[in-house]
């Protein structure tokens, strides 16, 4: 019962879980070696938030890491440079799209969040 339930859940979503049931909701991305300790320090933060979140520290280009989480059916990725450092931001990509800071990402899906809930979804 619980594996054809799981069966009609992938089917349903094409194999792209929503975010909530997603094994991996997000990956960081740093865009140089350099920037790994800071994706490093925002994957505990995130965990620790109770995201489940992973860093790709491979050396691919960044292009290469997105086309990897499209084709992995990752909601979320998290592009982490030299401007994001400076700013204290994440710059948040979704369906290869540019999201803009996590910051302004966040505030929308708690608005949408609250909308339904008002709603009564």
């Amino acid at each position: 019962s619980f594996e054809r339930f799981i069966a009609i859940l992938l089917e349903h979503y094409q194999g792209k879980l929503p975010l909530w049931l997603a094994p991996v909701q997000g990956v960081f991305l740093p865009l140089a070696d350099r920037h790994g300790a800071r994706c490093k320090e925002l994957q505990e933060a995130y965990q620790g938030a109770g995201l489940r979140v992973e860093v790709d520290a491979s050396n691919r280009t960044l292009s290469r890491k997105i086309v990897d989480l499209q084709e992995r059916l990752i909601p979320y990725g998290f592009v982490v440079g030299d401007k994001e450092i400076a700013a204290g931001t994440v710059s948040t990509r979704k369906d290869g799209k540019d999201q803009g800071d996590f910051n302004a990402l966040r505030q929308r899906i708690m608005l949408e969040e609250d909308v339904k809930m008002q709603e009564g979804f």
